[in-house]
């Protein structure tokens, strides 16, 4: 696949990181359409398109994808799970958690309806005699992804590689978080990702409550609000349809957009490109764009290995807990607007 040698180096050098000796999810990769659209769907959901963030947008969801089923190939060497890893973003809409905040609720595609739309997938699962439900059902497979504060490969993948290139930590300090992760049983008796190092988990779950921040920012949530009620308007005119979010990636139905014969949709992708400041208030502003919007709140509470054995880190440090109720108390709740209408 064409991708592998195209990454941007900054995410080649974490995917080396994660796992540099990878050659199993590398032969799903030729030709298929279906997870090559990935690579043109960023993580920031139009947060890219604007000026924020200094321009966060160097990572795709395929990026994420390929991560996640690296570290899970690296601790586990499960067929299944890795695969499973690699595809859980195949049913990503065009913008990603954008899509998520528009008024009416996309009627969303399973990745079981992907792959099964899909002739080069379906054949492969077919050929390795591969069940479906143990691709599809990402959620029997704790390490991948689990609920609440727990550590898996999703907030190991997002953490580091958002921290990265946030400029929060450099490829040193990448690699010794990393290294320092191990598997136990928590106190579920699930398996858990946990640290062997109180240092390490400290520093983790505080680069996971800066991620956190960032994504519950005003900047991203206003972003996010615009590309939502820009999509809402292009399928209210039928200028694209629920399918379209989902055959096609940002590019294309960003240039949908400008090129809209209704002026509130082209201008309002523009005025998007163009934002750079926005403002905040108690109660709502008349003749603005102005929402509110509410995002989870999701930090990482790790395991870390003590005397005792692995206990959450958040019950051995004042200090982080402290932290974690500032976080979790501090939401970004007002209204917010742009000094334009959509």
């Amino acid at each position: 696949m064409e991708y592998i040698h195209t990454r941007k180096d900054e995410i080649k050098s974490i995917h080396d990181i994660y796992n540099d000796n990878s050659t199993k999810i590398l032969e799903l990769f030729d030709d298929i359409p279906e997870i090559n659209r990935l690579e043109n769907i960023s993580e920031v959901s139009g947060i890219n398109l604007t000026k924020f963030f200094g321009g966060l947008n160097q990572s795709t969801i395929l990026d994420h994808c390929i991560g996640v089923a690296l570290i899970l190939e690296k601790y586990t060497n499960e067929d299944k799970q890795i695969i499973a890893g690699l595809l859980h973003g195949l049913n990503t809409p065009a913008f990603n958690e954008a899509s998520k905040h528009m008024n009416k609720k996309l009627d969303e595609k399973s990745i079981y309806d992907v792959i099964v739309g899909s002739d080069k997938l379906f054949e492969y699962f077919l050929n390795n005699n591969i069940d479906l439900k143990d691709i599809c059902d990402y959620s029997k497979y704790p390490l991948a992804k689990s609920n609440g504060t727990k550590l898996d490969a999703e907030s190991i993948e997002n953490v580091l590689r958002i921290s990265y290139l946030l400029g929060n930590i450099n490829l040193k300090e990448l690699k010794t978080i990393y290294e320092d992760i191990t598997v136990t049983k928590n106190e579920e008796g699930i398996f858990e990702f946990a640290f062997d190092n109180y240092s390490v988990a400290e520093k983790f779950c505080k680069l996971s409550i800066e991620v956190a921040r960032k994504h519950r920012s005003y900047e991203s949530k206003i972003s996010m609000k615009i590309v939502a009620t820009l999509l809402e308007l292009m399928l209210k005119r039928e200028e694209i349809n629920n399918e379209d979010l989902y055959k096609y990636a940002d590019k294309a139905i960003y240039e949908m957009g400008i090129n809209s014969s209704d002026r509130r949709i082209s201008e309002g992708w523009q005025k998007l490109k163009e934002i750079e400041k926005f403002y905040t208030k108690f109660n709502p502003v008349d003749d603005k764009f102005c929402v509110k919007v509410n995002v989870e709140a999701r930090y990482i509470d790790p395991l870390v290995k003590l005397k005792g054995g692995y206990v959450r880190i958040s019950r051995v440090s004042l200090e982080l807990k402290e932290e974690i109720n500032q976080f979790l108390n501090s939401d970004t709740d007002l209204y917010m607007y742009a000094d334009f209408v959509i």
